[in-house]
């Protein structure tokens, strides 16, 4: 039983999955699978929640709303396309329903992998297409890329967003401030005309 009166179907989660193995640090990833209706009600009328949890299902990362519209006896094609935001690593990630008093699990653990991108050179090579300095840095990084700088953000590690610098891609090079952060090691996303970089720092 479902909170909203218009709907008194029930959601049964038939499959679910993501469309790749592993997704960059950065990319959208893309949720895929196939929900039906149970019991008498003629819809399913609700907002789900997708939730990122950590690799042990313990920690609740991040969560988003995805609202649904299912009628009685009609596969729905489910989709949802997000930027979780979250650094390399592991996690799991469930489909929640509203219950009577609050949210229950519709789906199983869903295992997503983040990777570093690949095809980035290292920041220690005179070529490097992004070169990030100094390192450690205490007050402003120095950021150097192969072509005009877009785009700039910073996460924790919890995958939170704490900076977001937006340029106007006619310079090559920019002075980040980050003297205001926390100490510890940071995940920096840095877009250009060309491509996209992601690297770490630690700010000391």
């Amino acid at each position: 039983t479902v909170k909203d009166g218009t709907s008194n179907a029930d959601l049964v989660v038939q499959s679910l999955a993501f469309d790749k193995d592993e997704y960059a640090v950065g990319e959208q990833v893309n949720l895929v699978g196939v929900l039906r209706t149970l019991g008498l009600g003629p819809v399913y009328d609700e907002v789900l929640q997708v939730a990122f949890f950590n690799s042990m299902g313990n920690q609740n990362l991040a969560q988003y709303s995805s609202r649904v519209f299912i009628e009685k006896g009609v596969p729905y094609s489910y989709e949802f396309s997000i930027n979780p935001n979250l650094p390399a690593g592991d996690y799991l990630v469930a489909l929640f329903k509203p219950g009577d008093s609050s949210y229950t699990q519709a789906s199983n653990g869903i295992p997503l992998k983040i990777v570093e991108p690949t095809g980035i050179e290292s920041l220690d090579g005179e070529s490097a297409n992004l070169i990030l300095y100094p390192q450690p840095v205490t007050d402003v990084l120095n950021i150097r890329a192969a072509s005009g700088l877009c785009t700039v953000e910073v996460f924790g590690l919890d995958g939170q967003k704490v900076i977001t610098e937006h340029l106007s891609g006619m310079s090559n090079d920019y002075a980040l401030s980050v003297g205001h952060l926390p100490n510890g090691t940071y995940v920096i996303t840095v877009s250009t005309k060309k491509a996209v970089y992601t690297e770490k720092f630690v700010k000391r």
